[in-house]
């Protein structure tokens, strides 16, 4: 699965040193929450040295192309369990202060990659194994409960 990402500042100050780098997981109650899979990432990106995204100002913004492939044994796992299953997008950014280099700070956004289902529309499914899905019928659903978290 490819996505553009289109990262923003909406803070006031730039963001120096900006790292983005989404990953894609399973959603598994137990194995991979979200939330834990989120602050997870997070960690990862604030310990790693600056990025290679550049800086980013204010209001401005940047277009991050992706491509994801996910664990097919983690699928196999989680639809055998549920009959389904849901792959997680979970994009941190991680940047540094323009007052204090030693700063270093991450948001991190969870998204579920959902499928449309045209004959109820606002409802979002969980993917089928094996099942071909058009690109017109997907979409990722920002999750509002925990979803967002910055440090």
């Amino acid at each position: 699965m490819s996505v553009k990402f289109v990262i923003r500042n909406v803070g006031g100050t730039p963001a120096k040193g900006l790292s983005v780098d989404p990953e894609l997981s399973i959603a598994s109650q137990g194995e991979h929450d979200p939330v834990m899979e989120r602050s997870k990432v997070c960690q990862q990106n604030r310990t790693r040295e600056a990025g290679s995204d550049g800086t980013l100002f204010p209001k401005g913004e940047i277009t991050k192309p992706v491509t994801f492939l996910a664990d097919a044994w983690d699928i196999v796992k989680e639809s055998n369990r549920t009959g389904s299953f849901s792959p997680v997008v979970i994009v941190c950014a991680s940047y540094r202060s323009t007052f204090d280099d030693s700063a270093r700070y991450t948001t991190g956004v969870i998204y579920y990659l959902r499928r449309i289902d045209p004959s109820h529309p606002g409802t979002y499914q969980r993917m089928k194994d094996r099942a071909d899905v058009p690109r017109e019928l997907l979409m990722l659903e920002y999750d509002p409960i925990g979803a967002i978290a910055a440090n």
